[in-house]
């Protein structure tokens, strides 16, 4: 779906983050849509009134990659973003850059490298990066090695590994 999002989906997701949800997935690859869709802004505009993230895997695709995933965060300020796998492999220095500059981006660390992970935490800051799994495709275990092993306090780690997605989904 490429329009607008029907009211009866705007009223459908709204009920969801009522009854609990706390934030939206969507994924262009599988769906084939573009961040750049009319029904991504309302989508961007309800999760911003509702205060839930929308969290997203992105690509190569033209309209599904980095840059565009950005442009939406920059369009939709009061919305919270989240690109997981630190976005695209092997390391995207482009979500560092954005991430380090947009209050409301946020780099997800499965399946990213090591230095990759570092590299944002030095840049961007702990308070930016949230802590992944992407099981069972990785193991959590390898995933929170990568955390164990960055020269940060165990209040940075803490942010990482919790208290960074507690904040965003308002579950403190």
């Amino acid at each position: 779906m490429r329009g607008p999002l029907p009211p009866a989906g705007t009223l459908a997701i709204g009920a969801l983050l009522k009854q609990g949800f706390h934030g939206l997935m969507v994924s262009p690859l599988v769906h084939k849509f573009s961040f750049s869709d009319d029904m991504m802004a309302g989508l961007a505009t309800l999760c911003g009134e509702q205060g839930a993230p929308i969290i997203s895997h992105n690509g190569w695709r033209p309209g599904a990659n980095t840059l565009d995933y950005v442009q939406l965060a920059k369009k939709f300020p009061r919305t919270n973003f989240i690109l997981e796998h630190m976005g695209a492999h092997p390391a995207d220095a482009e979500a560092t850059e954005a991430c380090a500059s947009l209050d409301n981006l946020f780099l997800e660390t499965s399946l990213g490298t090591h230095l990759h992970v570092a590299e944002t935490v030095k840049k961007a800051g702990a308070s930016k990066v949230i802590f992944g799994s992407e099981f069972p495709l990785s193991h959590p275990a390898l995933e929170m090695k990568k955390v164990y092993l960055l020269p940060i306090t165990d209040g940075e780690r803490e942010q990482i590994l919790g208290g960074n997605i507690r904040g965003l989904l308002c579950l403190d």
